[in-house]
């Protein structure tokens, strides 16, 4: 009998539900964020399991990856669109994980794209740079970089994680220096009002002009 297998995914654990093909529940229960356990819950099935669903978080990488490597299908499941329960009177983890098995089992899961491990520092540089549109430049200075290195990284085996980490550590760096030549700006343009109004005087007036205006400034300030 077919099984379908759905995982909802958190920071420190993951909740694995099971349903068969009359989409009865089999397996529900709570798991630490370890691929050894996760795959060993996985491997009393053997092929009956016809796929594994992954929900689609911020952290889904080492997941997919990992029981891509053991041999099972791996579907990653687009969670904003997915309707949520209506009608259900309780939803939790347990439920989220049975209801993305059932979305499976019945051929309507919105599916998410599993983008290739070698690909995904650009893509994750350039959703930093959507999300904030103010260090846009920064970003897109990473990722420009980074595909210019591209080869070279596959070559030496670097590690995606590691090089994102790298990339967002230079963009924060170029972030201090563009918020210290900001606030350098920002110091030069409120000056106290004496400085600006002398510097105005020497742009506008004759070389006399301001002489004679110089002389008679001290006499203004006591006023």
């Amino acid at each position: 009998m077919k099984v379908y297998a759905a995982i909802d995914l958190h920071s420190n654990n993951s909740v694995l539900g099971v349903v068969n093909e009359a989409g009865e529940l089999l397996h529900e229960r709570r798991y630490p964020n370890e691929l050894p356990v996760i795959v060993e819950a996985l491997q009393k099935y053997g092929k009956d399991l016809v796929g594994v669903v992954v929900e689609s978080t911020y952290n889904w990488y080492w997941l997919v990856d990992g029981l891509q490597a053991a041999g099972y299908k791996v579907h990653l499941a687009n969670t904003v669109a997915i309707k949520k329960y209506d009608g259900l009177k309780y939803s939790g983890d347990f439920t989220d994980a049975a209801h993305l098995a059932q979305l499976l089992r019945l051929g309507i899961l919105p599916h998410g794209y599993i983008c290739p491990p070698e690909r995904r520092v650009v893509r994750d540089l350039a959703r930093r740079e959507r999300a904030e549109p103010r260090r846009a430049g920064e970003v897109r200075g990473g990722i420009a970089g980074h595909r210019a290195h591209d080869q070279n990284a596959l070559e030496a085996e670097i590690d995606p994680a590691a090089a994102l980490g790298d990339a967002l550590a230079e963009a924060d760096e170029q972030k201090w220096r563009g918020d210290a030549d900001r606030a350098a700006k920002h110091r030069q343009r409120n000056r106290p009002e004496s400085d600006r109004s002398i510097r105005h005087i020497r742009i506008c007036l004759s070389e006399s002009q301001f002489a004679h205006t110089a002389r008679r400034w001290p006499a203004r300030r006591r006023r």
